[in-house]
């Protein structure tokens, strides 16, 4: 077991094949001090890697998905979690406040950070710590190709959103009084905090605790059903860029 001068065991997990980059720093400095470091792989993923190792302290090195994973653990474990964000959107790394510029640095929270304790949830036996979502967006990130054909694998599942191509489920869900959910949903995101696209993602926009989480519901509406035509085209197009 390797410890930290401070008597902290401390583990990296690092997932090289989250799309951000920084993994080759992350990893050096690591074992510049000492730690362990722990390599995803098709036979390890990162949760079964957090799991097993020997650690007082847990530290993702990876995007949302590694983040969400190692987070379980250490939740399960009750060890703190440092995230060196090293994916393409890191969400949870840039609301609790992490340097997003150089992964690496956030390494030295393990010596001089202050820990906070921020909301979790969980669905389907699964922690999020910033959001889930369910519909046609969940299904198109998880696409093994949507990272190298964006543009195309998009416009695919746009497609079979709104043209009625795609599968569908049955999804009961609770709103407010004032609120009426609409029949046929696109997509359904949950997330810890207020989650809004396009603002400044910040702590202090966006907090990771709190009494209540944000839910967006995403609906096919009369209107855009009647913009079909518009849509088939132009997604067409589309595909035929890429």
């Amino acid at each position: 077991m390797t410890r930290h001068a401070n008597g902290r065991s401390v583990c990296v997990i690092v997932n090289s094949g989250s799309g951000g980059g920084g993994h080759g720093a992350v990893r050096d400095q690591a074992r510049r001090r000492g730690w362990r470091v722990r390599e995803v792989g098709p036979d390890a993923g990162p949760a079964e890697l957090a799991a097993s190792a020997p650690a007082d302290v847990l530290i993702a090195a990876g995007g949302d998905g590694t983040v969400s994973a190692v987070a379980g653990v250490a939740v399960d474990r009750g060890l703190p979690l440092v995230v060196a964000p090293s994916g393409t959107r890191n969400h949870f790394a840039a609301d609790a406040g992490f340097d997003l510029a150089d992964p690496a640095a956030n390494l030295a929270a393990v010596d001089t950070g202050l820990e906070s304790r921020v909301d979790v949830g969980e669905v389907n036996g699964r922690i999020f710590v910033n959001n889930v979502s369910v519909g046609f967006y969940a299904s198109m990130v998880r696409d093994p190709q949507y990272r190298t054909h964006r543009l195309a694998i998009t416009a695919r599942y746009l497609w079979r959103a709104l043209l009625g191509d795609g599968a569908s489920l049955d999804v009961a869900t609770t709103t407010a009084p004032r609120v009426v959910a609409p029949q046929q949903l696109l997509t359904i995101l949950v997330s810890n905090n207020a989650y809004s696209p396009g603002i400044a993602p910040g702590p202090e926009l966006r907090p990771l605790s709190g009494p209540r989480m944000s839910r967006r519901l995403v609906a096919l509406t009369r209107t855009s059903s009647q913009a079909r035509p518009v849509v088939r085209a132009v997604l067409a197009e589309l595909a035929k860029a890429c």
